[in-house]
């Protein structure tokens, strides 16, 4: 994606704040634009990186520059963004995780991976590490979307339900909201009683802009917890001066994160 401004929607919560128009990241140095999205760097595990609701892969502009220094690094773009065609699969999180796990392979990218997404991204790549768990070392989540998201807001949020529905009209791509519309489906049909066993950092945002207050930012910090039973991690890491766009806001400690997890698969504790 160019240097143009772009409507960030990444989740509920980024529609939230300001009705976002942020410009999209810098491309990561000599990174090699594929039909995965851009592919970069050495060394194991490959770090796959997954963008939120509307986002491509320019949005880790920040982030996977550094990280190639140590490993291979693949920023996705999903389809009908950035550098991969559009397609008319459902848009469901399994769809979406088995289309990655597709891609990868097609592009000759060998597991393990160390899995990271942004809001939707998250759920995304949580539901890959469900699917193929044998395929994950480990899993960075940078306030993702848990299961039930959107349901929640609805019912204990419905002004700010309100505002995203709108916005979902007037400003979502006709892909994108069909992402919006399907993010639960097939969530019922994967076992989500039991923690995944895999490796988990799960980090989130310190503050809240102004018109997240309220209902919406008393929802968002309850929910956070839940992605402690679903992925077995220990605690949220909150990230200090931080909203939604963790990777842009605070690159240094999402890189951080992302090495210290690496370092600990490869000492073979899998905690950081």
């Amino acid at each position: 994606m160019s240097s143009s401004k772009h409507f960030a929607f990444s989740s509920v919560a980024s529609s939230l704040t300001a009705l976002l128009l942020a410009a999209c990241a810098a491309d990561g140095g000599n990174a090699q634009h594929t039909s995965i999205g851009r592919v970069e760097g050495h060394g194991a595990p490959a770090i796959v990186l997954q963008a939120g609701l509307g986002d491509d892969s320019s949005v880790w502009g920040k982030v996977a520059p550094e990280l190639v220094r140590d490993h291979l690094v693949v920023a996705l773009d999903r389809p009908g963004h950035g550098s991969v065609a559009a397609t008319d699969a459902a848009r469901d999180p399994c769809t979406i995780a088995t289309e990655q796990h597709r891609m990868l392979q097609e592009a000759g990218i060998a597991p393990p991976y160390l899995l990271v997404g942004h809001s939707i991204g998250g759920r995304y790549e949580f539901v890959y590490a469900k699917l193929f768990p044998q395929e994950v070392a480990g899993l960075v989540l940078l306030d993702a979307t848990p299961p039930g998201h959107w349901q929640r807001v609805q019912a204990e949020a419905p002004a700010a339900a309100a505002v995203v529905k709108t916005l979902k009209t007037v400003a979502f791509s006709s892909i994108d909201k069909r992402e919006f519309d399907d993010q639960d489906g097939c969530m019922a049909s994967l076992d989500l009683a039991h923690p995944l066993a895999v490796p988990t950092t799960v980090l989130v945002p310190a503050q809240f802009r102004p018109e997240e207050q309220g209902a919406f930012r008393t929802m968002m910090e309850n929910e956070r917890e839940n992605w402690l039973a679903l992925t077995g991690a220990a605690f949220l890491q909150v990230v200090p001066h931080s909203t939604h766009y963790l990777q842009k806001e605070a690159p240094d400690v999402v890189i951080a994160a992302i090495r210290s997890l690496a370092a600990a698969v490869a000492a073979g504790n899998g905690r950081p």
